[in-house]
């Protein structure tokens, strides 16, 4: 069977060097979870919030007995997004030509870049600095960090919860389009020029060239296997203006009360929208709901 996702940009998971610091200032009173049931006293039914890490092969989804009880109690799965990886790729793969990067970068680099990309199903001359970035840290979450194993079928944490979704005929639900994130990740964070991002994708370069991370890079993808998150920091306040997060979650919440309402829903959205007090959970208990960690 097709990996799930192949190819494709999980365009919308903060990669691990933006996102560690984030989640190990929060760590306190660990809550050892990813998993969340959410209920209403105004209806009978149960729901539940995943924090998915997406480059999570189907082995490790496998072997917990409690997500997977959650997911096939639903009747609605809910995920960022549901478009076809196919229909991403096509649309990435009409722009024009830009081999800038090759001004940029020194010429071993250019070349271990080009040589390694070249299966790519999208070509390296058609991904903007940022899309580069986020591509090597998803290659390298996988391929240093262990998240997914040999003989995996799926390669995407999300696209693995569809398909097993899809199988189970419950229905499902994408939050947004693949079209929308990208637009969101080309013009809402920093600076997405090849001079601005060189010094991190070097860095990926580097390791990538030596198969092996530098200390700490793979802690997070470590943490999360362990279910040892730590604390969700809910009080603490998100930054000002932060389009990956604040803005969707804020976006998400204007759908999410009413269909929780209406019928058991299983919602997987990257895990850095879990956190802090612009994050789902906070935002959910704001709207009446009983949001509580559950063990899987």
């Amino acid at each position: 069977m097709r990996k799930g996702h192949r190819g494709k940009l999980a365009i919308l998971w903060p990669c691990l060097a933006l996102c560690s610091t984030l989640l190990f200032n929060s760590i306190g009173k660990s809550q050892n979870t990813v998993l969340w049931s959410i209920e209403h006293r105004d209806c009978p039914h149960r729901s539940y919030l995943l924090g998915t890490l997406h480059q999570v092969g189907n082995t490790w989804v496998d072997s917990l007995g409690g997500l997977l009880s959650a997911l096939a109690s639903s009747e609605l799965a809910i995920f960022e997004s549901i478009d076809p990886a196919e229909q991403l790729m096509a649309n990435m793969n009409l722009r024009e030509a830009d081999h800038s990067y090759r001004e940029v970068f020194r010429p071993r680099e250019v070349a271990w870049l080009e040589g390694y990309s070249s299966d790519w199903t999208v070509p390296l001359h058609k991904l903007s600095p940022i899309e580069l970035y986020w591509k090597l840290n998803q290659e390298l979450t996988k391929e240093l960090c262990g998240s997914v194993r040999e003989g995996d079928r799926f390669d995407h944490m999300d696209q693995y919860l569809y398909h097993l979704a899809d199988s189970l005929g419950i229905e499902t639900l994408g939050l947004e389009t693949d079209s929308a994130q990208s637009r969101l990740i080309n013009e809402g964070i920093g600076s997405n020029t090849w001079k601005a991002m060189r010094p991190m994708i070097r860095k990926d370069i580097r390791s990538m060239r030596k198969g092996k991370a530098n200390a700490g890079r793979c802690e997070l993808v470590h943490r999360y296997m362990r279910l040892d998150i730590g604390n969700y920091a809910l009080d603490a306040p998100c930054p000002v203006d932060d389009p990956v997060i604040a803005e969707r979650n804020a976006q998400w919440m204007e759908v999410l009360p009413q269909l929780l309402m209406e019928r058991s829903c299983f919602i997987a959205v990257g895990l850095m929208h879990l956190f802090k007090d612009c994050g789902l959970i906070n935002r959910l208990q704001e709207a009446g709901f009983v949001v509580a960690p559950i063990g899987i």
